[in-house]
């Protein structure tokens, strides 16, 4: 299967999202192509902050519903995110406005935003600052932003050996894929 964001609208490959990510259990590392340390956030295990250049894609870990798609003084341009596994996911700091909106249903690996550095990130280096647990605690002190006492470094370590290249594209898939990156992109043309 391949998505569609309108049920009326044909099915088309995008870059913008991670075709390996189809079923309920697939899991997705949040910043795309991501190489460096995954680390306690001001050692509160719920989140992490995780360096990348500015405009690297940020992608959604699992499949759920967007419960918040928006701006504030802390997070800056953020997504809220009700993970079909139970779980909340908070990506922070966002480059500009999400991608995704309100109520919308994303599959693992679905584009949300690119990393920047906005709200109380202003004057760090840009980064996506990504909370994960039962509920995502409010301020701006160490546990800000996370999910508390949930093990997000565990489940970070674990989707990215889950994101290997071939993770989840083989077969017929795989081969529908290779054929849509061979299209232009849609900044070269139509698709």
């Amino acid at each position: 299967e391949v998505w569609s964001d309108d049920e009326n609208q044909p099915a088309v490959f995008s870059e913008e999202r991670s075709p390996g990510y189809q079923d309920d259990q697939a899991l997705a590392f949040p910043v795309v192509g991501y190489k460096g340390p995954i680390e306690a956030h001001a050692g509160v295990t719920g989140g992490s902050d995780l360096m990348a250049p500015e405009g690297t894609k940020v992608v959604a870990m699992r499949a759920g519903t967007v419960s918040r798609a928006g701006d504030d003084p802390l997070g800056g341009y953020n997504v809220m995110l009700e993970g079909i596994d139970g779980l909340r996911y908070y990506y922070a700091h966002l480059s500009d406005f999400p991608v995704v909106r309100d109520g919308q249903k994303v599959t693992a690996g679905a584009l949300l935003g690119y990393v920047g550095r906005t709200g109380n990130a202003k004057n760090t280096p840009p980064h996506l600052h990504i909370g994960i647990g039962r509920g995502i605690q409010t301020g701006a002190g160490a546990a800000g932003g996370t999910g508390g006492d949930y093990d997000a470094i565990s489940l970070l370590n674990k989707a990215r050996r889950a994101d290997g290249p071939e993770s989840g594209t083989t077969g017929p898939f795989r081969e529908a894929l290779e054929a849509a990156r061979q299209r232009p992109s849609q900044s070269e043309g139509a698709w």
